[in-house]
């Protein structure tokens, strides 16, 4: 009996469908790791809320008074401090180079911001806390409010005057003012020289002449 082997345009095709699928899987696979990522993070800041309230009550309803310092949590209201590490931020810290997080103490890094010097009978709708990235999960960030909730936030939600002012939230400002710079915009494309004919099909910058139209017909314009 012949047996036949498969040819190599067989294989190619086979190929190429394997990378055409991976490439459109592999974005998936990242997007669903770093929700999850997203979801532990959240359950940090929640856990940071319960013990901020329990904080209170043992002192007349006053939460930690100084910014960005959680660490009176530990041990008596957290049990350890790895509560105050993200996910997201302690993998870009192993893998790879990332924005450094804020000065350890007690040996232990700590990636969450606090605006400190509230009171439990406060405005609810007051941000109090935040991780200190405002990009970091899927270009944003979850923040935790006085009441103890905790909600996800687009870095541009945090960093847009108007869209704060819109949003009715107070410590919006504070918070993206305690959280690190988000990196710099990538440059804009510098400007086409005067009366030079840009290439087909180019996209002129904001300002700037755009792609040369067709010919005008013979005989110049009727």
């Amino acid at each position: 009996m012949n047996r036949r082997g498969f040819t190599f345009i067989e294989l190619v095709s086979v190929w190429a469908i394997i990378a055409i699928l991976a490439a459109i899987l592999f974005p998936v696979f990242a997007r669903a790791r770093e929700k999850a990522y997203q979801t532990n993070c959240l359950n940090n800041l929640v856990n940071i809320g319960v013990a901020l309230r329990i904080y209170a009550q043992d002192n007349y309803g006053h939460f930690l008074p100084e910014n960005n310092n959680l660490w009176p949590l530990v041990p008596n209201y957290l049990p350890d401090s790895a509560t105050f590490i993200c996910p997201t931020a302690e993998r870009r810290r192993t893998q790879g180079p990332a924005r450094p997080p804020q000065p350890p103490a007690y040996g232990s890094p700590i990636d969450y911001v606090y605006w400190g010097g509230w009171c439990d009978d406060d405005k609810p709708k007051t941000v109090i806390a935040g991780e200190d990235e405002g990009d970091r999960h899927n270009d944003g960030a979850n923040y935790l409010f006085l009441d103890g909730h905790v909600k996800w936030m687009s870095s541009r939600a945090v960093s847009d005057p108007e869209l704060r002012a819109l949003s009715g939230l107070t410590g919006l400002q504070e918070i993206g003012q305690l959280q690190k710079p988000l990196p710099p915009p990538p440059p804009s494309p510098p400007d086409w020289p005067p009366g030079v004919p840009m290439p087909p099909g180019m996209m002129a910058p904001p300002g700037g002449p755009g792609p040369p139209g067709p010919p005008p017909p013979p005989g110049g314009p009727r």
